[in-house]
């Protein structure tokens, strides 16, 4: 049976050989697009990041920024170039916003120069970038909600990763799927306790589930924030990065995933003899 970790390599590759060939998969319109992303939670009825504009590379200007806002490649992953910006001064000189994921003061010439930067590491992404709302923490003592990515299998969620990006730190702890503290094989770096339960982990559990079950892969990775308005959509995920699981995780995982992969095929047999 397929680990885990071989499963995701197995889906990248697939996508990867699409994009050469000049073809491609309706599937991943939905999970490697911002835009599907936000259709299907609008679809859903449930709650994400409201968007403000979505600017070219070369377009960005200060009134795009009025707001506190984060602004990111839209084509972009794993947080590459993703910039939170809280606005602390006046106009658009040097210290306008504060990068809260970094903790660096900025203005407009530098959130362009990091805008130019990304552009020549990931050309392939395009010059498109999004604007959209800074979700506030439902912790009065943090600058940045935590984010809580859950990964589930067939509906059924199997392992959240808790974490949060501040000041130039990014802190993680795992959860089972019952909320319980668990290694995967990445020691103290995955258990840090300054990482709290969910204000509400059912409603995280039961949001992923009900995100994940609109997906059309067996596996999905649905990031939730726990915010001052509740639980909101960040992103959905057809796969992961880090993947660096222990021999017993990569195994559980990749079962999950089997397990999810059977069951649906074994609702779609009964739905065809129902036919």
């Amino acid at each position: 049976m397929m680990t885990f970790v071989e499963r995701v390599h197995a889906l990248n590759a697939h996508a990867e050989q699409l994009r050469r060939d000049g073809e491609s998969d309706p599937r991943f319109g939905i999970t490697r697009s911002k835009a599907g992303n936000r259709e299907l939670c609008r679809t859903l009825g449930v709650p994400c990041a409201e968007l403000y504009h979505e600017v070219m590379r070369c377009e960005l200007r200060q009134e795009h920024l009025r707001r506190p806002c984060v602004l990111k490649p839209t084509r972009g992953a794993a947080g590459i170039g993703c910039m939170v910006l809280d606005v602390v001064g006046a106009g658009a000189g040097a210290g306008a916003w504060l990068n809260i994921k970094t903790g660096h003061r900025l203005g407009l010439d530098d959130i362009r120069s990091t805008m130019d930067r990304v552009s020549e590491q990931r050309a392939w992404w395009g010059d498109g970038w999004t604007v959209e709302e800074l979700l506030r923490p439902a912790h009065a003592d943090s600058l940045a909600p935590f984010e809580y990515m859950v990964f589930v299998f067939g509906g059924r969620p199997e392992l959240t990763v808790g974490r949060r990006s501040q000041s130039g730190q990014t802190i993680s702890r795992w959860f089972s799927a019952d909320w319980e503290e668990t290694d995967i094989g990445r020691g103290a770096a995955g258990l840090n306790p300054d990482v709290p339960l969910p204000t509400d982990p059912t409603a995280i559990s039961a949001m992923a589930s009900r995100v994940a079950r609109a997906v059309p892969f067996d596996f999905a990775r649905v990031d939730l924030y726990d915010t001052s308005r509740g639980v909101v959509v960040g992103e959905i995920n057809d796969h992961t990065g880090g993947l660096q699981f222990s021999a017993e995780w990569d195994a559980r995982l990749g079962e999950a995933w089997a397990r999810g992969e059977r069951n649906r095929k074994r609702r779609e047999r009964r739905r065809t003899r129902k036919a």
